[in-house]
């Protein structure tokens, strides 16, 4: 494949505080862990163990974690879930 790297199931270029162009990556697939907060209609979904993350607002009530110095991208907020699908 010509020495390029194999692609990943999660890359994205954000701007970001300090970074022109930071990229979040995850490597390879973990398993995801949910939590629905119903009073808040947030839900934030996981990936692997906690981690101390950054929080990068990628608009329209996302939010991505990722840690600051690999980029990597250890989960996301959701807020407002039943507006974004449709649901009152």
């Amino acid at each position: 494949m010509n020495g390029e790297p194999k692609p990943t199931p999660f890359c994205g270029e954000l701007a970001g505080e300090g970074n022109s162009m930071a990229t979040l990556k995850m490597e390879r697939p973990r398993k995801a862990t949910l939590d629905y907060d119903r009073e808040a209609d947030t839900l934030y979904v996981s990936f692997g163990k906690p981690v101390p993350a950054l929080t990068m607002d990628l608009g329209n009530g996302v939010l991505a974690r990722y840690v600051k110095d690999t980029g990597e991208l250890v989960g996301f907020t959701i807020v407002g879930v039943h507006q974004m699908v449709g649901h009152e």
